[in-house]
Formats: C-alpha cells, sequence, structure tokens
C-alpha cells in the first residue's frame, strides 16, 4: 500500500486492519485505509461525470481525455509584469538608437536578458490561458500532449512496457514544496500531469490505471 499523500511505501506495521488506520513514516500522513481504497477505484459510469475542466471523447477502440489548465490569475500576474519586461528595456536601449541612427552593441546586448524573460513570461501567459494537456488511449498504448496552441511535449507509453503507473500528489509544506504528476514507470518513465488541477489529475490516473490493470489481468482493451 502507497501513501495517498506522498505516494511512499507504507510499512506493514503502520497498517492496521482493525482501527482502518495506516500512518506514513516519510510524511506523518495518517489516513483510513478503506478510504484510500475505494479511492482509486474507478467506475466506467464516471467517463460521462468528469471533474470541471476535463472531457473526455470515447470512440471504438479509443479515448481522448483533455484538460485545460486556464488560471486567470496566473494569467492577470504574468500579464502585469510582461509589460514592464517588454516596454522599458525598448525605450530605454533601442528607442534611443533608432532615433539616433546609431547603433550601440553594449546596449543592445544588455537588452536581451529583458527579452529573454519576457518570452518566458509570455509563454506562461499563453499557457495559462488555452495550456491543455491531452491523453490519447487505445489498445497498443497512449500519449500524453502537454502545451498550447499545438506547441507543446508528446510522451509516449505502450503497455506492454508499463510496470507501474503511479499519481504523486501535490506536498507544500515549510519542509517540500512539490507538484503532483502521473509516473508511468516500465520500459521508459514517463511524466505527465503537474500543471492539471489535482482533481484533473486523479482523475485521469484512475483511468488510466484502470484499464492498464484491465489489459495485464486479460490482456484485453476495455473502457
Amino acid at each position: 500500500m502507497k501513501c495517498p499523500m506522498c505516494t511512499a511505501d507504507i510499512p506493514k506495521e503502520n497498517i492496521n486492519i482493525q482501527t482502518d488506520i495506516g500512518q506514513c513514516d516519510v510524511c506523518n500522513n495518517v489516513f483510513s485505509i478503506s478510504a484510500s481504497i475505494i479511492r482509486d477505484n474507478f467506475e466506467p459510469s464516471e467517463l460521462d461525470n468528469p471533474p470541471e475542466g476535463v472531457k473526455v471523447d470515447k470512440k471504438s477502440g479509443s479515448m481522448v481525455i483533455t484538460a485545460k489548465h486556464r488560471s486567470i490569475m496566473i494569467a492577470i500576474i504574468s500579464f502585469v509584469i510582461l509589460l514592464p519586461f517588454s516596454i522599458l528595456p525598448f525605450l530605454a536601449i533601442y528607442a534611443p538608437q533608432i532615433e539616433s541612427g546609431q547603433f550601440d552593441l553594449l546596449q543592445t546586448l544588455m537588452g536581451i536578458p529583458f527579452y529573454f524573460v519576457t518570452l518566458v513570461l509570455f509563454s506562461l501567459f499563453i499557457f495559462s490561458l488555452v495550456g491543455k494537456t491531452i491523453i490519447r488511449i487505445d489498445k497498443n498504448g497512449g500519449t500524453s500532449f502537454t502545451g498550447a496552441l499545438g506547441i507543446g511535449r508528446n510522451r509516449n507509453f505502450k503497455w506492454d512496457e508499463i510496470s507501474e503507473i503511479i499519481e504523486e500528489n501535490e506536498i507544500r509544506d515549510h519542509k517540500r514544496n512539490r507538484s503532483g504528476f502521473i509516473q508511468i514507470e516500465g520500459k521508459k518513465r514517463v511524466k505527465f500531469g503537474s500543471s492539471m488541477k489535482e482533481s484533473q489529475k486523479h482523475f485521469v490516473y484512475r483511468v488510466v490505471n484502470s484499464i492498464f490493470r484491465k489489459i495485464r489481468a486479460n490482456q484485453t482493451f476495455s473502457i
């Protein structure tokens, strides 16, 4: 059994079936054993009622799960910081050169780091508005895409190369600060989902893990 908070392995001596209590030595989380087991169970009917921001498209022999990452707060913050980083260097460094008709190499180079930060902030702004994670699943395996406007990163996996699928939960305290993600262990390690909300990530994990367990049990693909 794994801890529902940090997914660390729970020692047998920390599992008390009679009291329905388990305790993690890593993060000191105390949890209900039965609730943790129920939490990972998945019913196909849940596909028709996904969490907010998640869309499920079922087709013959395949499935596409789309999770939107929209965050208006992050978009506003990144845009507010973006404006001075893009406008002030132009006014202070490049506009005077254009007006005087004289090129200054040193000043031009000094402006490059500002526009690198501008590019990063602009990417964050776009991602917070239209970013998404798309998981495509079929009988052979799946693909996860994380990005925006068709630009992003693809990760592929095959069912017969997977040994385990793990859900790492978000941890934010004075000792550790870590975003949650889904990790597929096997011939190669695949991570995705760190940009998803916890409810979205857990839904996707349960779907993918449920299909994987069915395939491993009877070698058939079913949704």
